[in-house]
């Protein structure tokens, strides 16, 4: 019983540890999206401004 303690707790860990790594690398995903779509917003509209000038 023991062993099996000691497995089934070492088991438990292991899932706790790889879901929390799941949970940071999509964070770390969502907030690379955010950012790339900022900086999508931010060239169309330089784009924008810079076809739409007079000269």
């Amino acid at each position: 019983m023991y062993v099996a303690r000691l497995v089934t707790d070492h088991i438990a860990a292991r899932i706790h540890i790889v879901e929390e790594h799941r949970i940071r690398t999509w964070r770390r995903l969502r907030g690379t999206l955010a950012t790339m779509a900022l900086l999508t917003v931010a060239l169309v509209a330089c784009v924008v401004v810079a076809l739409c000038s007079p000269g």
